[in-house]
């Protein structure tokens, strides 16, 4: 009786023993299990969601940079969590939490922030590439364009730009007239309509005009420009301010900030909104001639400073016989500003403007060539093809 009282103890003893070992294996076989369950889980999403960022947005791509700091951030989360409510557990009067909750939204935001920075510095960093490479695209165009269309000016050593002249007969200055760049349906004939007209004209020094002919007292002359509003065209584009930045000069704009070292003449209003006028000094040289180019600029010009924009050319070239204005005297303007849009006839091509036109087309006013060749006459009646099959004949 007394040693089966006294084993009785032992046996209770081995039997809970061995089904606390039992427990613990199998909630360690179960941890391991879930363990293993959780790893091919979380393996089989990562390869879903992998290939689900490579199909998204460069948004995802830019933040997937983040994505194993994220993944860091949850495991210390869940790691600092398991260990309070363990320590919870064994004393839940003296137990101090690891670290605040707080902080878990500090690092959910600083990820965030992160996401977002790196996002728009990405896309920034894209778009200042892309910026890049469409003006690299814009020059060779442009360069592609050039060498297939004459350029809209042409430089001659360091006398600066020579606009193209205009096609008309040689002239001691005249009406040149500025159309409008912008097409749309609601504008006035689609936005074929004029905007300014310009006038050039020589003067004497008290502003009297001269033409092929006129007497000259002295050697100071004076080229006028006048800018006229045309009907309905916007006060936009005479705003004052704007106007009050034009002026003429035959300096040649090559650096920003540049010294004045020629003198300048800005335009005066002389018709509210409407008229500008401005005059530039020109004085002959001792053999009673002078030619050059005084340019139409938009900008800044002072004693102290020169910069500007040149839109318009005016080439003179002048000459006095027994104070008289000889006939092959002539002042033409060009365009020297040309938006992205004004689009240049090939070499040897000729617009339709100059083939058919409502506008009037310069008639012959001085003596013309009689070759039959340069006119045309033989293409036209054709004679040019009775030549050659008469020669295909013999």
């Amino acid at each position: 009786m007394i040693s089966l009282s006294s084993d009785k103890p032992r046996f209770k003893k081995a039997s809970f023993q061995a089904n606390r070992n039992f427990f613990r294996i199998r909630i360690l076989n179960g941890s391991r299990l879930q363990l293993d369950t959780f790893i091919g889980g979380f393996a089989t999403f990562w390869g879903k969601f992998d290939r689900l960022l490579r199909q998204c947005s460069e948004l995802l791509d830019d933040t997937k940079i983040l994505l194993v700091p994220l993944v860091i951030f949850i495991g210390l989360v869940i790691w600092c969590e398991r260990i309070r409510k363990k320590k919870a557990r064994r004393n839940k009067k003296t137990h101090k939490r690891m670290i605040s909750r707080a902080w878990y939204l500090v690092g959910v935001l600083t990820l965030i922030t992160s996401a977002v920075w790196l996002h728009l510095s990405n896309q920034i960093g894209k778009k200042d590439s892309k910026i890049a490479e469409l003006r690299d695209d814009i020059k060779t165009l442009t360069a592609d364009r050039y060498k297939i269309a004459p350029q809209p000016f042409r430089t001659v050593g360091d006398q600066g730009p020579v606009p193209f002249r205009p096609h008309h007969p040689k002239r001691l200055g005249g009406k040149y007239y500025r159309g409008n760049d912008e097409r749309h349906t609601e504008l006035f004939n689609g936005g074929v309509y004029q905007t300014a007209m310009f006038r050039v004209f020589l003067c004497d020094q008290q502003k009297k005009e001269l033409a092929w002919g006129s007497t000259v007292q002295g050697k100071d002359l004076l080229l006028g420009v006048e800018i006229n509003r045309s009907n309905k065209a916007h006060l936009g584009l005479f705003d004052p301010r704007i106007m009050k930045t034009v002026f003429l000069s035959r300096m040649i704009s090559k650096a920003k900030n540049q010294p004045v070292k020629s003198d300048f003449s800005f335009f005066n209003e002389t018709k509210i909104d409407e008229q500008w006028v401005a005059y530039y000094p020109l004085t002959l040289d001792s053999d009673n001639t002078i030619r050059g180019m005084v340019y139409m600029y938009i900008g800044r010009a002072n004693p102290e400073q020169f910069k500007a924009i040149y839109h318009y050319g005016i080439r003179y070239d002048l000459s006095t016989t027994n104070g008289q204005i000889t006939d092959d005297s002539e002042i033409w303007m060009g365009s020297l500003y040309h938006p992205i849009k004004i689009q240049f006839p090939e070499k040897n091509k000729l617009p339709l403007t100059e083939w058919f036109d409502f506008r009037p087309i310069p008639e012959i006013v001085s003596e013309n060539t009689t070759d039959p060749t340069l006119l045309g006459v033989d293409e036209h009646d054709g004679s040019e093809n009775k030549n050659k099959t008469r020669k295909q004949d013999k």
